[in-house]
């Protein structure tokens, strides 16, 4: 399905931008709905086809035989649907298209684009309201047919589409916010809510658990409050000037919906991978990680809701800028949102590894689930806060303040990486006196975690050359780099003399890179403070954490195949954890030099840059650019190699260890000849304006 979608997508390059302007399919059009019949079939059959690569993504690394006929007829009748729904749109729009391409050549002019004024959209077509009664009719059927008749397909399957019918319930209630009637949304809302959590109830009080029907009471309670609060939050979202809601529509509702409504999609498919694999008694867990997951997400795409009915002229007042996250200069509110934002990322990542394991804990995944579900429900209790008081200040005048340059990060990043890196220092420590095996288990995870942690601590106030900083600095790299490695030397001669050998080489490696940063760190400094500012807001500060958010993951899966394995010790983890160990530093070398590459001139760019132009035509190249891209090459198919193994547990195989070398090890040779060769350029550069 992918090599044919990207033979379509090469075929409509050759096609006139005027007709394939006047065959695309907007977000606006899909709201309103407003389309031709042809439209809606291409429409249509791109969803299936989506639907159906969604379903094989899933899936996708399933191991084992299948159970039975039915399931390899299913299998193979969503592989078939899929490619047939993509092949019958693609051929029936190449036709179109080119019946208009030869009326274009014989009447020899050009096509213009169809313009439709439609106005404001306000209010989205009826059409959608429809579907979302249709999904959550058939939720609340199944919903009562299980309380009714006890049945574990009916509660299956209710609790198989009920992530879908609550996305297709959120957005057929603020579909229309401008409309006054809400006898319709009302009978829609007791239709789907009373129903589900009724026969919840019920289903429970047959079982004879009372915990569990003191706790579907209060989700039934709690549901209510939900409702009347959501109808609040409607009628304030319905006072918006027509342009805003237009934005809400497009781009909160109807796109924010689809990016949710195909995760969920993803990991509804991911938990019946477990299903192929084993009895579906072994993936309860499975099951309960993408029901916690779901709703992170549900909450999520809620709280982007919430955020929307803040008019935008009072906006200002209630959104955090990155300079002020820079400086953590955050009001409380804002700063207790953000926290519990991070506890919910890390319980979802925790729970997203959980997916790929079977027979986990499923203790452990309910107390985590629970956690991040508790801190994203403050996060959506904090956001409505917050639009209470931006409806109490309507009518204040707002003055807009202009930031000013982020010339250092806080003193709490600092303070962080540092506690990061002592952590990982103790245990190589603790490693070479005890030498247990959690220990350096421990260590191996958490070492491309506090190896990014010191080097982004290195460029975090580049302005600060007084010598009491300077020296703290050099403390840093001690206690982390030198102490750390010569530990690990001492437990590896211990163990083998290859291991403590390779500790002892990296030392100098460390050094090298030290010196290098402090000068890197005196050029950063250098920068005016708009360069400055930007270089430590989108480059330290956003580039870091993104890279830290699949550390973290490749960390939780190793974690999640120990916790399967109920064995710290567990052979059969070798392959995932040199995966994921190989993986998250080739992240962090690549970091390394993101941040020395951005913090030079752009002269210097552009002289050491290898474009995508240059790779195309493989001309102007010079010979290390050449030999750069080659490793490349080298580092991205090992990379893709290593992630397909994440997750596959059994034999340690050598492959894994030997051919994942060859994914740090090419990415290391980029990134030292790199900054040689912006070294270089830098001082060439340096040079030239002193002497000009």
């Amino acid at each position: 399905m992918v090599a044919l979608y990207i033979m379509i997508r090469l075929t409509s390059g050759i096609v006139p931008r005027q007709i394939l302007e006047i065959h695309n399919i907007s977000i606006r059009d899909m709201v309103t709905m407003r389309i031709s019949r042809l439209k809606r079939v291409h429409a249509s059959g791109l969803s299936i086809s989506a639907g159906c690569a969604l379903y094989m993504f899933g899936n996708y690394g399933a191991e084992g035989n299948f159970k039975n006929a039915s399931e390899e007829t299913f299998a193979s009748s969503v592989l078939s649907i899929g490619l047939v729904s993509l092949l019958f749109t693609s051929i029936s729009a190449g036709f179109v298209v080119r019946r208009e391409m030869k009326r274009q050549k014989q009447t020899n002019q050009s096509i213009a684009t169809p313009i439709i004024d439609v106005g404001e959209v306000t209010e989205a077509s009826e059409f959608w309201f429809v579907i979302s009664f249709i999904g959550t009719f058939t939720q609340a059927t199944f919903a009562i047919l299980t309380a009714v008749t006890m049945s574990q397909i009916s509660n299956s399957i209710m609790q198989l589409i009920l992530p879908f019918a609550t996305l297709l319930f959120i957005g057929s209630f603020f579909s229309q916010p401008s409309r006054r009637g809400l006898m319709k949304l009302r009978v829609h809302a007791a239709a789907f809510v009373l129903p589900s959590l009724g026969s919840w109830v019920v289903y429970e009080v047959k079982r004879k658990n009372p915990f569990r029907v003191a706790l579907a009471s209060c989700f039934l309670l709690g549901s209510l409050v939900v409702l009347h609060i959501g109808f609040k939050v409607r009628a304030i979202l319905g006072r918006l000037p027509p342009r805003e809601i237009e934005r809400f529509l497009i781009n909160t509702l109807f796109t924010g919906g689809l990016q949710t409504l195909t995760t969920v999609s993803f990991l509804t498919f991911r938990t019946t991978k477990c299903m192929f694999e084993n009895k579906i008694e072994k993936c309860s867990s499975n099951a309960l990680s993408s029901a916690y997951i779901t709703s992170y997400i549900v909450l999520g795409w809620s709280m982007k809701i919430i955020q929307a009915c803040i008019r935008s002229d009072l906006s200002y007042n209630f959104t955090l800028t990155i300079e002020q996250v820079a400086r953590m200069q955050l009001p409380f509110w804002r700063g207790a949102q953000g926290l519990l934002a991070l506890v919910t990322g890390l319980c979802a990542t925790f729970l997203f590894a959980m997916l790929n394991g079977t027979g986990q804990s499923h203790t452990l995944v309910a107390v985590v689930g629970a956690l991040g579900l508790s801190s994203a429900s403050l996060c959506v209790c904090l956001e409505l806060y917050l639009l209470y008081r931006a409806q109490k200040n309507l009518n204040q005048v707002v003055t807009i303040k202009k930031e000013k340059p982020v010339v250092e990060l806080s003193w709490l990043y600092v303070v962080v990486c540092f506690v990061a890196t002592l952590g990982s220092s103790i245990l190589w420590t603790l490693n070479a006196i005890r030498s247990e095996t959690w220990i350096w288990v421990v260590g191996y995870i958490l070492a491309p975690i506090s190896g990014l942690a010191w080097i982004l601590a290195l460029v975090m106030k580049p302005r600060r050359t007084d010598t009491k900083y300077l020296w703290f600095l050099k403390f840093h790299f001690v206690s982390y780099a030198i102490i750390t490695e010569l530990s690990g030397a001492v437990g590896g001669f211990q163990e083998a003399f290859f291991n403590g050998i390779t500790s002892v080489i990296r030392i100098p490696l460390w050094c090298w890179l030290f010196k290098i940063g402090l000068k890197f760190r005196m050029a950063v400094g250098n920068l005016p403070d708009e360069g400055l500012s930007n270089f430590l807001c989108f480059t330290v500060l956003t580039k870091g954490t993104a890279t830290l958010g699949p550390i973290v993951f490749f960390a939780f899966e190793i974690i999640s195949c120990l916790i399967s394995a109920n064995d710290i010790e567990a052979e059969k983890c070798r392959n995932t954890s040199h995966a994921g160990l190989y993986l998250s530093i080739s992240l962090v070398i690549m970091t390394t030099l993101t941040l020395y590459s951005n913090a030079t001139p752009k002269e210097v760019q552009r002289a050491t840059a290898l474009t995508l132009k240059k790779i195309a035509t493989l001309k102007n190249m010079t010979r290390w650019q050449r030999i750069q891209g080659m490793f490349t090459a080298i580092m991205a198919v090992t990379s893709l190699y290593l992630f397909s193994v994440l997750g596959v547990e059994g034999t340690k195989s050598h492959a894994v260890f030997l051919y994942g070398l060859l994914c740090p090890f090419s990415m290391l040779i980029v990134c030292v000849r790199s900054i040689v060769e912006i070294s270089k350029q830098l001082d060439q550069h340096q040079q030239a304006e002193r002497e000009g």
